[in-house]
């Protein structure tokens, strides 16, 4: 009964650990992780059931997937693309700003008084350095979460072995 149930968690491991995808077409690679294959091949051949070429194999270490995460995550750079439009901003509120102080304006209405007290250029500045915060907050997210991954397949693989090792003793 033990032997059954070991072979069938052994086996249930092994089928976990093999690709998905059989039959699948060749996918197209992105040219930022076209650097990484030893042959800077731009295809892939998914679902094959022999092993790739050695040359074809993508060697990633934790430093290049880092740099891979950081610079192909749509949220990273939709921040990126924020604090221009913020930048942007505060610098049409500066001019603003600039331009109400120049000349003697009554400031009875209130949005020419926060105009002329600078409300709308401090809030603009407050407004890019809190879109720069989250960008570093993002990359540590990124990497962290891309080391984590990474671990979790380096211990994953040696689950596999030490699986494949047990059942080699089963039988």
């Amino acid at each position: 009964m033990k032997k059954t149930i070991l072979s069938v968690l052994i086996i249930s491991v092994l089928a976990m650990s093999m690709p998905l995808g059989a039959g699948a077409e060749a996918k197209k690679i992105p040219d930022s992780a076209a650097k990484f294959f030893k042959n800077g091949s731009k295809t892939v051949e998914a679902g094959t059931t022999e092993s790739p070429a050695p040359e074809q194999t993508p060697v990633f270490t934790i430093d290049d997937a880092v740099e891979y995460a950081l610079a192909n995550n749509k949220d990273l750079l939709a921040l990126h693309d924020t604090v221009t439009a913020s930048e942007y901003d505060q610098k049409s509120n500066k001019q603003t700003y600039d331009m109400y102080n120049d000349k003697d304006i009554s400031s009875s209405d209130i949005n020419t008084y926060l105009v002329v007290v600078g409300y709308p250029v401090e809030s603009a500045k407050y407004q890019v350095r809190k879109v720069k915060r989250s960008i570093v907050q993002s990359e540590y997210n990124i990497t962290m979460a891309v080391k984590k991954s990474f671990y979790e397949y380096i211990n994953n693989q040696k689950r596999v072995e030490t699986a494949k090792k047990s059942l080699e003793n089963v039988t």
